[in-house]
């Protein structure tokens, strides 16, 4: 399952039916309303979040407590990912985060992905069989305890190649990178104003 937005996480309530058979979840927000949270979900094992990278130390604190409360609370979850874009920032701002991820790191069921996927093309990649964020997950732990800088490399060059395909073929087709899977709201983000029983704020994909 995914939970999408248009721009600003929408708060679920995780004690909805529609939650208690969920296994894999990606999800823009961990919290829920009317005191829910994903902890609430009895069958969930494989959980993936992403937000951006350039964040304020203070987001970057906020959400690895967050992490870290659900690591703690959940010791059904066998895997969770954290995908972050290093593509175009780097140096202080991932060690920032690397700092404040440090206890979450240190469980073996949490993994950071340095490569986001748009959340259109990850959709697209599950009706086609591809790989999906978790197995990705699993494939760049792999070769990082490996220790081959070749290797380690060539991983990450074939990786931004194929998203940099993607991102072609979306323009080509002429899809809109609209779905959202940040947990921080965007930038310049304006509310919806109009009817509001036509409102798109948020998306669920099963």
């Amino acid at each position: 399952m995914f939970i999408l937005h248009f721009g600003s996480p929408r708060l679920v309530n995780y004690k909805e039916p529609i939650f208690q058979c969920v296994t894999h979840l990606y999800t823009s927000t961990l919290d829920g309303y009317r005191e829910t949270h994903i902890t609430d979900l009895p069958q969930l094992t494989h959980l993936a979040a992403h937000t951006r990278l350039d964040q304020p130390i203070e987001n970057i604190l906020s959400i690895a407590a967050q992490f870290l409360r659900m690591l703690e609370r959940s010791p059904q979850l066998k895997l969770f990912v954290f995908t972050l874009d290093d593509t175009y920032i780097a140096g202080e701002k991932v060690e920032e985060w690397n700092t404040a991820l440090q206890q979450c790191i240190q469980d073996s069921r949490f993994v950071i992905l340095p490569r986001f996927r748009q959340p259109r093309m990850e959709w697209e990649g599950l009706l086609r069989d591809q790989p999906n964020v978790w197995e990705r997950a699993l494939a760049w732990r792999t070769v990082m305890k490996e220790d081959d800088a070749e290797k380690i490399t060539r991983y990450r060059i074939e990786t931004l190649q194929s998203l940099r395909a993607e991102k072609t073929w979306m323009t080509w087709k002429k899809l809109q990178a609209n779905w959202e899977i940040d947990m921080v709201q965007r930038d310049g983000y304006v509310p919806f104003e109009g009817d509001l029983t036509e409102q798109r704020e948020a998306v669920v994909l099963l």
